[in-house]
């Protein structure tokens, strides 16, 4: 949860946020909360690269969000932590991987000395 001030709630990690954009606010069931793509920038600080890969993917199956959607808010929050971490995922500079299966496959491939390939590229607004 990111809240503008210091907010203690048991059994949530709160973060605070001195400066909150309000297109980066909504409203779910009546509860204030960050947008995804907000909420994908503030996870970038203390997600593993993988981790960071999975949360966008599901991002955007479950709620259609797209690189963009992000990139709109990496403008607000151009040095946050973990900014360059999400840069990287979004623009497929970092090799990440989406599936077990995925993974197993790439540590074969670097096993035999073999180029791995291009992963979970940007393309059209979908990955």
């Amino acid at each position: 949860m990111t809240a503008p001030t210091e907010r203690r709630v048991e059994g949530v990690s709160t973060r605070r946020s001195r400066h909150m954009d309000s297109r980066d606010e909504t409203i779910w069931n009546r509860i204030p909360v960050t947008t995804v793509a907000r909420t994908l920038v503030d996870l970038a600080a203390v997600l593993a690269v993988d981790d960071l890969a999975r949360a966008f993917h599901e991002a955007g199956v479950r709620h259609r969000t797209t690189p963009s959607d992000v990139e709109v808010v990496l403008v607000r929050v151009p040095n946050g932590r973990g900014a360059a971490k999400l840069r990287g995922v979004l623009r497929g500079n970092i090799p990440v991987t989406l599936s077990v299966l995925e993974a197993r496959f790439l540590a074969r491939l670097r096993e035999a000395g073999l180029a791995l390939p291009e992963t979970n590229r940007p393309a059209g607004g979908r990955r």
